[in-house]
């Protein structure tokens, strides 16, 4: 299967499965070529624009993968450690960290079970886990997604057009005959900034997802519902598990001299309660704590009640690219202070 998905995998177009993306970023990026890979979930992959990062001088991937959690981070954060990134960023919802039980995806690595079994999580995560690879249908299930999508797309309106160059060509997608109902329209959908689109599909009559030929997803339209939402939410005991698995991975980049970089990612409507200075102590590698920010109000930057849409993508991007670089460039100078760094690499 492995073999079947990668075969699917060029510079242009791409599955939802960490080897198939791996292979994408490999493809179009070179060793040293990257400042920052953003891995993460499909959370990840809809709210950050390379394109805006690019602007702020920051050249980045986004190896965002749908129904990644964090129990699979050491796959992800496995495959960024050749391009020698500057800085790899772990993106997860702050809730996590309060869940008492892990969160198992379709898929658990050997090496993701290694690092659980060493961050001290309970018997019956670990066993779950174990359970989970020795079940031997949980990579048939992980591609069962991909390859649906693939085989749907030959019949869908949506199809994207392949040029003779090899190419997606934005020109050549096949008009939606409807509009999202907040008035998203297909010219939108052709004209995203740094987005050739590799596939487009109608999610609901709200809502179209849109897979950009560069790594990065997008949300066009809105369909939050708040109601389904708690406003406050008290987080109060940490599993330490999870703090011992991020401190692993940290130290496991660390030894390549690669920086790991922890966000906690926006949340729509609820405001979790915790104590962030208590976990920025347990927490070996820095924190962007943006659980709870001002596009977490706004219900039209939102595509639904888990993902940013293009508005607020971009917004979001914008932000968070300034934060970044004014740390990495605070880094630099003061390693340049020490004598480390060349004055004209800033």
């Amino acid at each position: 299967m492995d073999f079947i998905v990668l075969s699917r995998t060029n510079k242009f177009v791409f599955t939802e499965s960490i080897e198939s993306k791996a292979k994408h970023m490999a493809l179009n990026h070179q060793t040293g070529d990257l400042d920052l890979i953003f891995t993460g979930s499909s959370r990840a992959e809809y709210q950050i624009s390379q394109r805006v990062f690019k602007e702020h001088g920051l050249n980045t991937y986004n190896l965002g993968v749908a129904g990644a959690r964090l129990v699979n981070f050491p796959s992800i954060i496995e495959k960024t450690v050749c391009f020698q990134p500057e800085t790899v960023v772990m993106n997860i919802s702050i809730q996590t960290l309060y869940d008492k039980n892990w969160d198992l995806p379709i898929t658990v690595a050997l090496k993701d079970i290694k690092i659980l079994l060493e961050s001290g999580a309970g018997f019956m995560d670990a066993g779950r886990a174990i359970m989970k690879f020795f079940a031997g249908t949980n990579r048939l299930r992980l591609y069962a997604d991909p390859v649906n999508s693939q085989v749907r797309s030959l019949y869908s309106r949506f199809e994207p057009v392949k040029t003779n160059s090899g190419n997606w060509d934005n020109d050549k997608i096949i008009a939606p005959q409807k509009k999202v109902r907040n008035g998203v329209g297909n010219q939108d959908i052709l004209s995203i900034p740094g987005c050739k689109v590799m596939q487009k599909n109608r999610i609901s009559d709200k809502k179209i997802s849109v897979k950009c030929s560069c790594g990065d997803g997008i949300l066009f339209g809105s369909d939050t519902d708040a109601s389904k939402l708690k406003g406050i939410v008290d987080l109060e005991k940490i599993n330490m598990s999870k703090i011992n698995f991020i401190n692993i991975l940290n130290h496991t980049l660390n030894k390549y001299g690669i920086d790991l970089l922890l966000i906690f990612e926006p949340n729509f409507y609820t405001k979790y309660i915790y104590d962030i200075d208590n976990l920025m102590g347990l927490i070996e590698p820095e924190i962007i704590d943006n659980s709870f920010i001002l596009i977490s109000k706004e219900p039209l930057l939102w595509g639904d009640n888990g993902h940013l849409n293009y508005k607020g993508r971009d917004l979001y991007s914008m932000l968070l690219a300034e934060r970044i670089w004014d740390k990495l460039k605070e880094k630099k100078e003061n390693s340049l202070k020490s004598g480390h760094v060349d004055k004209n690499s800033l």
